[in-house]
């Protein structure tokens, strides 16, 4: 149950009576093959292998979405070879991040509601069919079913290795269950002219690379602006220049996730961001650097929290520095719930309510429970201060003051929609 189909937490229970009686050597036994995942490893049916084939080699403008199976499954270079080989965009949800190198010429990084790329959204939105590969086609990655529209959708297949995943949300032209790393090999093999395809293809795939340089170069210059508060864009671009590529960043669902979806470019395919973002889980980062320490092999780890979920778990700072762990916890502080303000911003006329915090001193606290800690309110201190936390060797943990959600709104397509319309309507040019 842990380590096949989707695998994930399984709980065992096991009555008194079991626990009190001895057990005979003879009946605790285990499978290799089932101690980890993905364990049992499945093909789809072959007529479905070919029919899939047929309808991505036949598409006009394709797009592939990847999911956190493409990761579960350690897919990410089978996905690679298909994609390139084809010249069909990637694009990913926030939890298949990773699933491609984000500097690959088809990557065009994540897609949906919570830090989709404009360009990704679009080319989303004009395509023809569109392959999904262990992704749940769930609210945020279709931006509430609109992208693309349940109504009026394009041709679907849909890979996943849970039977009662597929079709969920989208009418399918192929449902494929199966493994991903065996059906994507399996679907390349069976496609007979990829290059044919392929050629057919790069034109589409040099405008999204035109459209990608344009988007960097908005990123670069919303990360070079030195304001206070700081803009978060700026923490991102100092997080990404200073961690090496096997680094794990484990972030909160709330003020951190649409700018790292957006804009913290991974140069490596792979599990390296882990962002619960499905139920919006605030204070998962802090007890979540513990596990992926642990599961990491001695990798760097870093957390990314807010000021909102830092109150759901700060006693999770103890353990840390119990178990002597040198992770680096850095924390965008708005004195809010900036989530919330930001909804009561646009969609209830500034009538805020239950939101805003006193101001606290998360840095002393920090250092209560042994941490080495400071507060950055200088733009031009944070590339320095990220810089001697992740050199300390320690546990440490730095507040940086950011600016509100409402007056920097992060790349959330709804709001930035919401915001052009309440400016548009009280006269003001973006």
């Amino acid at each position: 149950m842990a380590t096949a189909g989707r695998p994930g937490a399984t709980h065992l229970a096991l009555p008194t009576d079991s626990l009190e009686e001895d057990t005979p050597d003879w009946s605790v036994y285990g499978v290799p093959e089932l101690g980890s995942a993905p364990a049992m490893r499945t093909l789809p049916d072959s007529a479905m292998i070919e029919r899939a084939s047929a309808e991505l080699a036949a598409a006009e403008r394709p797009v592939i979405v990847a999911g956190g199976g493409v990761l579960t499954s350690n897919a990410w270079d089978e996905l690679t070879t298909l994609a390139e080989a084809l010249n069909v965009p990637v694009a990913t949800s926030i939890n298949g991040k990773g699933s491609i190198a984000e500097t690959s010429e088809v990557a065009i990084g994540v897609i949906g509601g919570n830090g989709g790329r404009p360009y990704a959204n679009a080319c989303l939105k004009d395509a023809d069919l569109i392959l999904y590969i262990g992704s749940r086609t769930e609210s945020t990655t279709t931006s509430h079913w609109t992208l693309p529209s349940q109504e009026n959708s394009p041709k679907v297949i849909q890979i996943d290795i849970e039977p009662y995943e597929i079709g969920n949300n989208y009418p399918l032209v192929a449902g494929l269950m199966g493994d991903a790393r065996l059906t994507l090999t399996a679907l390349l093999d069976a496609i007979p002219r990829p290059a044919t395809v392929a050629q057919r293809n790069q034109a589409r795939i040099d405008i999204l690379k035109s459209q990608s340089l344009h988007f960097w170069s908005e990123v670069d210059r919303q990360a070079a602006v030195r304001s206070h508060p700081i803009k978060p864009a700026q923490v991102i671009r100092a997080l990404r220049l200073a961690l090496d590529d096997d680094a794990i960043i484990v972030a909160d669902p709330g003020t951190p996730t649409p700018f790292l979806s957006a804009q913290f470019a991974l140069r490596r395919a792979g599990r390296t961001t882990v962002i619960p973002r499905s139920h919006g889980g605030l204070g998962y980062a802090i007890p979540g650097v513990v596990g992926a320490w642990y599961g990491g092999a001695g990798r760097r780890v870093v957390g990314m929290t807010g000021d909102g979920s830092f109150g759901m778990s700060v006693g999770e700072l103890e353990t840390i520095t119990r178990l002597g762990l040198p992770i680096v916890i850095i924390q965008c502080s708005n004195g809010t719930f900036g989530w919330i303000k930001q909804l009561q911003h646009l969609y209830h006329n500034d009538r805020y309510f239950g939101v805003d915090f006193n101001p606290v001193d998360y840095a002393a606290i920090a250092r209560g429970f042994g941490f080495r800690a400071q507060q950055v309110t200088n733009p031009e201190t944070v590339e320095r201060a990220i810089n001697e936390a992740l050199a300390d060797g320690g546990p440490y943990f730095l507040d940086i003051v950011t600016e509100s959600p409402v007056t920097e709104t992060p790349p959330v397509a709804a709001w930035v929609d919401a915001e052009r319309s309440r400016s548009v309507v009280n006269g003001v040019t973006q």
